[in-house]
C-alpha cells in the first residue's frame, strides 16, 4: 500500500510542480521522475497508517466498473454462498490457490485414454491418444467477455 502511495505522490508532484511535462524530451522526463522519485522515497514515512481506500490510491475512484462486473463485496458473498448453500462440502477440497496453467491440463493426468469422463466432457475420442493442445484451451479463453473474465479473475483473486 506504501508503494502505491509513494506512486500518488509522485504522480501528483510532476503534474502540478512541472506542468511542461508533455514538452519535454524522454530522457529529461526520466531524469526528472528519478529525481522526484528519489525525494519521495527518502522523505517518506513507512510508519504513517494508510486509511486510504483502495480506488484512491489506484487513481480509480471516478471510474465505475462495466455492467454486469461484480464489486468486490458482492463476489465475496456469492462465494460464501456458493460454498454454503450446497449439498456437497467444497471447503474439504479447497486449495491454497487455483491452478490456471494450460499446459498442465493438456497432460495424460487430465486427458489420457483411462480418463473416459474428462475425454467425453471435451468430446475427444476414447479410442485414441489424441490430446488438448494449450493453444485450443487459450482459443476457449479468448472467446468469453470482458464481464465474464472480470469476474473468473475477483473469483480466482477471492480464494
Amino acid at each position: 500500500m506504501h508503494r502505491k502511495n509513494i506512486r500518488q505522490l509522485v504522480t501528483k508532484q510532476l503534474k502540478y510542480n512541472h506542468p511542461h511535462w508533455k514538452k519535454m524530451t524522454k530522457k529529461s522526463k526520466k531524469e526528472l521522475a528519478k529525481q522526484v522519485m528519489d525525494e519521495v522515497v527518502s522523505n517518506y514515512d513507512y510508519s504513517q497508517i494508510l486509511d486510504l481506500p483502495i480506488e484512491r490510491l489506484t487513481g480509480t475512484e471516478d471510474q465505475t466498473p462495466s455492467e454486469g462486473i461484480r464489486t468486490l463485496a458482492e463476489m465475496a458473498e456469492y462465494i460464501d454462498n456458493f460454498y454454503s448453500d450446497n449439498l456437497f462440502n467444497f471447503d474439504k477440497i479447497r486449495k491454497p490457490y487455483p491452478e490456471i496453467s494450460y499446459r498442465k491440463f493438456c497432460t495424460d493426468e487430465y486427458f489420457g485414454k483411462e480418463r473416459k469422463q474428462n475425454r467425453r466432457f471435451i468430446k475427444l475420442p476414447l479410442n485414441t491418444k489424441k490430446q488438448v493442445h494449450h493453444t485450443e484451451l487459450s482459443h476457449f479463453r479468448a472467446s468469453f467477455s470482458f464481464t465474464k473474465l472480470m469476474n473468473i479473475l475477483v473469483y480466482i483473486l477471492h480464494h
